[in-house]
């Protein structure tokens, strides 16, 4: 849904999950990718054929 580019709002409303959900769930990511930034991980992603 990132990649998509939806907002966590949207993202949260989607899956019927809080937005605080969403934003930590985001936020580890990033932090386990080693990402500064959403399109970062998105790319990261990609490049290991995650997505």
């Amino acid at each position: 849904m990132v990649k998509d580019g939806l907002l966590n709002k949207e993202i949260s409303s989607n899956l019927n999950i809080s937005l605080n959900t969403v934003n930590n769930h985001r936020q580890r990511i990033l932090e386990k990718m080693g990402a500064n930034n959403s399109m970062e991980a998105i790319i990261y992603a990609s490049k290991l054929r995650l997505l």
